[in-house]
């Protein structure tokens, strides 16, 4: 509890990458609209409605946004229309179909499902945008149900481990900096990094945490990669974890609400 609780005169510090599976999901399936939509810095399930219903992207309802919204995490957690059919309470056939009519929104994903599905079947294992391999043979089992999720398994392996390496990349990248500071990484959590830095080097601090979590050169410099979607993070500043104000953060990282940071913490 004291780890996530800032000393008098320090700030805790969340800093939560933003969309991260969707943006590796959107790089390795090359899907171009959706890569597109974050290029522009779209809300992507925004996009993702307007697309699914057929309505104007300034036109799309907040149960609309919420609807399509399902599909996209469904296919990264390996759900189906069961799991939406029942989470929407909606009939099965209308779950298929909002499920489809994603999919054809953003065929580059389906045509990446179907891969990975058809390389598993055949290869036993898939592997990661960094090299990372998972060997799932009970994609051979005879139980339909247990053959499904290894497939679900495997599809999710390839989005959830390059995240969790984006991560971890960032972390050692952003450690290395703090050492010019008396800031400290105390712990991360799912997509995000937590931190406890004194106030009379917050900006300093924060500017490091974003100029990091937002390059994606090491990717090319350490593994090939062309990461071809920007990263975005969103920022938590307290006195513990859970606790704060969002930043805002202009074009260049900047912060644009640092008067409102200071009076919340009452520096």
């Amino acid at each position: 509890r004291r780890m996530f609780t800032a000393p008098r005169g320090q700030a805790f510090i969340t800093i939560d990458y933003k969309g991260m599976e969707l943006r590796v999901l959107a790089h390795i399936s090359r899907e171009e609209k959706m890569k597109q939509a974050f290029i522009e810095g779209k809300d992507l399930h925004t996009y993702s409605a307007s697309l699914t219903f057929d309505v104007p992207y300034d036109k799309v309802t907040p149960e609309q946004r919420q609807i399509a919204k399902e599909p996209s995490f469904l296919t990264v957690y390996g759900g189906t229309e069961y799991t939406l059919a029942k989470k929407r309470g909606i009939s099965l056939k209308k779950a298929k179909n909002i499920i489809e009519s994603w999919l054809d929104a953003f065929p580059g994903v389906r045509e990446y499902k179907e891969f990975i599905y058809n390389f598993l079947q055949k290869y036993k294992y898939v592997y990661s945008l960094f090299g990372r391999r998972r060997n799932l043979p009970d994609v051979d089992s005879s139980n339909w149900a247990v053959q499904k999720h290894a497939l679900n398994q495997g599809l999710n392996f390839t989005v959830q481990s390059p995240s969790s390496d984006i991560l971890l990349m960032a972390a050692i990248k952003v450690h290395g900096r703090l050492r010019e500071t008396n800031a400290r990484i105390v712990a991360s959590v799912h997509d995000s990094i937590e931190l406890i830095a004194p106030y009379d080097e917050l900006e300093e601090v924060l500017k490091i945490c974003y100029d990091e979590m937002t390059d994606v050169s090491i990717m090319r410099d350490k593994f090939g990669v062309e990461f071809s979607v920007p990263l975005e993070i969103e920022t938590l500043v307290g006195k513990s974890f859970g606790d704060g104000i969002e930043l805002g953060y202009g074009p260049g990282g900047e912060i644009s609400n640092t008067e409102e940071v200071a009076r919340y913490l009452e520096i």
